[in-house]
């Protein structure tokens, strides 16, 4: 299993820097399993180093409406609890037919930076289910 270490900003890395970095802890929030249960991990409370990443959302299908919806909540459940600089205005799933990945995550937001600029955000995240 693929070690998680946090990137170090300091002061002199440039906005560019920031926001890369804010994307980049995005994809590996995105692509990293945690073991929770579904259910315990969107309606539990306060989320611990433990809840990190996803649940398994392996069995949810992008044909069901109803799972579209669950990826998305646990999208934002994760997003909310533990990337606080990116608040999160929208979410596209779309499916892919490429094997290296499962969907295409396509988020949207703003980015809260260090001097308290604000970085409207647009990016596509590949999402392995399994």
């Amino acid at each position: 299993m693929e070690k998680v270490f946090p990137e170090i900003l300091t002061k002199s890395d440039s906005i560019e820097e920031e926001v890369n970095h804010i994307i980049r802890s995005i994809i590996r929030l995105l692509n990293t399993r945690n073991f929770e249960e579904l259910n315990i991990f969107l309606h539990g409370g306060k989320k611990y180093i433990m809840s990190y990443g996803l649940p398994d959302i392996s069995h949810l299908s992008l044909s069901e409406s109803s799972d579209i919806k669950i990826i998305v909540r646990c999208i934002q459940k994760a997003i909310e609890s533990f990337e606080p600089r990116f608040h999160l205005r929208g979410i596209e799933i779309k499916h892919n037919t490429d094997e290296k990945y499962n969907f295409l995550v396509s988020l949207q937001g703003n980015a809260i930076l260090r001097d308290k600029k604000i970085a409207d955000l647009a990016f596509s995240v590949p999402i392995i289910r399994s």
